[in-house]
């Protein structure tokens, strides 16, 4: 686990975090190069960290929220560093070599050609390449990427004041490849920590060789946009585009590894990986083509698979892989963009909440589960803790009892992710929900102290991001019991699900605003006003009480219980 920390001699906070072991094990270089932008007023910085038992690092900031976003950047750099120390080393092709060149010129004008600065920095600095890119020289600054070279003063020292003369009368030496490494072997590591690549000992020779060429273009690029002229690029036009020959499984992997999704999406998007690999016949991502894609979503819609299914699922899952090629500069173009199965709603299929009487019927039959075994407890609170919050089940099924407290004079359930790497949907999801005094009359709070701090419906879970939460069976098994049950089969009422529109369809016929019904039910915000918005669980524990089950609840304003409506 990454985590912030501060030295006692500086104010700054700083990244810490262990290196996997197996990565220690393959490490072909003890060094790291990350790249951090502009963010909230800090500027943009890089860093070359030293990869040992730990990586540590400055993220020269004193911003707690400056230094959380930079948190999330290093992560995702490092994952997608581990995945690369992790691909088998590759042997390029020469035109493969060339177009990783061609990262590094675009790298070089990209970064400066809004403000190249003076012609003479960029002439000292291509000379020093020159140098180095013939052997005369081997002890020379790295190139950082990103920095900003001035290095006139050096080149000046060691060419003297006629550049191309002073270079071609220095000697050629017979370390060349050591001068290459010393100079544009961080270069070397960017590229190939772009593409999540290894490369074997006689390619990154070659690679190194081709990077000293893109020192000679970036900065005979940077030189003429010094000058005023921003034309056309025609020494990257000398470049060939880079094709990876990655496979389908390679980028996944690549991407699952940076992004690290929940099981389920995982075993859902291999699945849905196989089907393109077996229509198209390859795995190669380069090869793809529009019209695969095209045919792809053609055959899917053939064999009777909704439009939703494939859109949200089938082609959401291969265009977010190929994006994320195309971000990292392994691919022009992502040939799924804007594919999708044309689409409108049709009446009698958008999803339904219970009717009050169908939440009552379950209520009432989860009351009658006096089982002590762990499942049948599920089912017990499961239902009522749904349908008097509005939570969904995902979110109260992988609830712990450390996290049933109570906040002044409120009870609540702070919904977060299971300490034992349980998830939630998405950042509006983690909030506190009064818990409805029907459930704490029920003996909620008694349940919670027979199972102690622990997971309060499940036995621990394994922790391995990589299988499935625990919560997930008990969830799939509450689904099971609620269809089981007389009347419940209506394919519009989702067995679970339901209990979250019931509710939230209550809080409407209350006439609660739908910023705060958002705020109790784990809602996104509708609007930049709606951010502004706070409501604490004294605010929300009110309204959360409001709701009432005729033949269920008791009503808090008379102290009697509701009759059941007829």
């Amino acid at each position: 686990m990454a985590y912030l920390s501060k030295d006692s001699d500086s104010s700054f906070f700083s990244y810490r975090t262990r290196t996997p072991s197996d990565i220690l094990r393959m490490l072909d270089t003890d060094r790291a190069l990350l790249t951090f932008e502009q963010c909230m007023g800090s500027p943009a910085f890089v860093v070359t960290a030293k990869i040992g038992a730990e990586v540590k690092f400055s993220l020269r900031t004193r911003d707690p929220a400056v230094a959380e976003v930079r948190k999330n950047q290093a992560g995702a750099a490092l994952a997608r560093l581990w995945a690369a120390r992790r691909s088998p080393p590759k042997r390029l092709s020469h035109m493969q070599i060339m177009g990783l060149a061609r990262l590094v010129h675009e790298l070089y004008v990209e970064e400066f050609q809004q403000e190249p600065g003076e012609r003479a920095a960029w002439i000292a600095h291509k000379a020093l390449n020159r140098a180095v890119q013939e052997g005369r020289l081997i002890n020379v600054p790295q190139i950082v990427p990103g920095q900003m070279p001035d290095e006139c003063q050096l080149a000046a020292q060691q060419f003297g004041d006629n550049l191309t003369q002073g270079i071609n009368s220095l000697p050629v030496l017979p370390d060349h490849d050591q001068g290459l490494e010393n100079r544009f072997g961080l270069l070397c590591d960017w590229v190939l920590d772009q593409n999540c690549m290894r490369v074997d000992y006689a390619t990154r020779k070659r690679l190194l060789t081709a990077i000293a060429m893109a020192g000679q273009t970036g900065p005979r690029r940077l030189k003429e946009n010094a000058a005023g002229i921003y034309g056309r690029d025609t020494f990257l036009e000398q470049y060939p585009v880079f094709r990876s020959e990655r496979t389908l499984s390679e980028v996944f992997e690549a991407w699952r590894t940076e992004v690290q999704p929940a099981p389920n999406t995982v075993s859902t998007w291999k699945g849905n990986l196989n089907s393109l690999r077996e229509f198209v016949g390859h795995e190669d991502v380069g090869r793809l083509t529009k019209h695969d894609i095209v045919g792809w979503k053609d055959d899917l819609v053939q064999k009777g698979l909704s439009a939703k299914t494939i859109n949200d699922g089938y082609l959401a899952c291969i265009k977010r892989l190929l994006s994320y090629e195309v971000a990292n500069h392994r691919l022009k173009e992502n040939v799924a963009d804007k594919v999708t199965v044309s689409t409108r709603g049709r009446a009698g299929e958008n999803q339904l909440p219970y009717a009050t009487a169908e939440v009552a019927r379950l209520l009432t039959l989860a009351r009658e589960q006096t089982s002590q075994n762990l499942r049948s407890k599920a089912k017990r609170w499961l239902p009522w803790l749904a349908a008097f919050s509005g939570s969904r089940i995902g979110e109260v099924a992988q609830l712990w009892g450390c996290r049933i407290r109570k906040i002044g004079s409120v009870w609540v359930m702070s919904i977060r992710p299971a300490e034992d790497g349980g998830r939630l949907k998405n950042v509006w999801s983690e909030r506190d929900t009064p818990i409805h005094q029907a459930i704490i009359d029920e003996g909620f709070l008694d349940f919670v102290a027979e199972r102690g701090d622990g997971p309060l419906f499940y036995n621990r879970s394994s922790g391995d991001p990589n299988k499935k939460h625990a919560s997930k069976s008990v969830c799939n098994d509450l689904a099971k019991w609620v269809r089981s049950q007389p009347g419940f089969q209506d394919p519009r009422k989702a067995p679970n699900h339901a209990f979250r529109h019931w509710f939230k369809t209550e809080l409407g016929a209350l006439e609660v605003p739908d910023s705060m019904s958002d705020s109790i039910v784990g809602h996104g915000k509708k609007s930049e006003a709606d951010k502004y918005r706070h409501y604490t669980v004294h605010t929300k524990a009110p309204v959360v009480n409001k709701v009432q089950v005729p033949g269920i609840t008791t009503d808090p304003t008379v102290g009697r219980t509701v009759e059941a409506a007829e």
